[in-house]
Formats: C-alpha cells, structure tokens, sequence
C-alpha cells in the first residue's frame, strides 16, 4: 500500500492489467474513457467518483503496468482510498489501495532535512553535542555553532545553583 500525502497531486501505479480471457495476458490498451468503472472510494463513505477523465496511460516495457493521475480533490480525505478500473469485455478487475495521510504527518514522515521526525533527530544530535553553560540558574543548550540558543532550562536547589554543580559544559 502507498502512502499519499493529503491534498497533494501525484502519479500513482496500478496494475497489473490482464485480458479477461485467459487472467495472464497483459493488456497495455486500457483506456479510463471507456471502460466501465473507472472509481475511487474515499474513508469513511459508500459514495465513488469518477475518475475517468483522470490522465492515464501505460507503462511503457512494464507490461499491463499503468500510471494514474491522482488530483489534489482526489486525495482531500484522509484514510484509506481504493481505486477501481475494470473493462468487462477487456480486463479482470483491477484496484489499489493508498493510505491518504494529513500533510503534517507525511511531512513529518518523509519531509526533507530539518522537518518533522529528521528534524527532531538533528536537534537530538545538537544537543548532544553541542555547548551548554550554566548562567544566572539557567541551563542553557546551544547549538554546535557554541552560539544559538536550542534550549534553555531554570534551574533551582534551594532557589539557587550549589557548588556542586557544573557551569559549563564544552565538546572535547
């Protein structure tokens, strides 16, 4: 199953597409136009939309392989979306499943460098390897640049920092 990124147009594969007549020969001539469903099920509802005016067309060398042009108003529910393409006369039923995901958790799961999930791991190794300092009772992270603030903690024993503990921390 793939996971789709809500509200966002995408080409997705489907297949494969067989001949009715023997449930192996490939059939690379499918058109969304005529065929005799051409839906998709959104989450959560017993209603279909066409999508035969979606753009589609075969894969070339790939065999009764199709790419599916999904629009944005496609995949505006998030959960689960079935697509289902089926030719009487010409195909076996043909479908896929998507996971249509909210933009906030697909970017958090696969957004680029600095974002979500990747984003928290490379604070994560900030923090672990950057400067701190203790001043005026606060604990204060910093960047691996030793100047950018990431964090900053209060700290208090008694209201103040004790002899005991440290005042700085710097990468060896």
């Amino acid at each position: 199953m793939q996971i789709l990124r809500a509200d966002t147009a995408i080409n997705v594969k489907i297949g494969v597409a067989v001949a009715v007549a023997d449930g192996l020969t490939p059939v690379t001539n499918l058109s969304l136009a005529t065929a005799d469903e051409a839906e998709l099920l959104k989450s959560n509802t017993t209603a279909t939309a066409s999508i035969a005016a979606n753009a589609f067309g075969a894969i070339t060398n790939a065999d009764g392989w199709y790419w599916l042009t999904l629009s944005a108003g496609n995949v505006d529910t998030e959960g689960l979306l079935t697509i289902c393409i089926n030719d009487d006369d010409l195909i076996l039923p043909l479908w896929g499943h998507f996971m249509v995901m909210s933009v906030s958790a697909f970017d958090a799961l696969f957004g680029a460098a600095g974002s979500g999930y990747i984003g928290d791991i490379t604070t994560i190794k900030q923090v672990l390897t950057g400067n701190w300092a203790i001043i005026n009772n606060q604990l204060i992270m910093y960047d691996t640049d030793g100047t950018t603030a990431l964090y900053t903690f209060n700290l208090t024993q008694g209201g103040t920092a004790s002899s005991f503990n440290p005042d700085k921390r710097e990468v060896v």
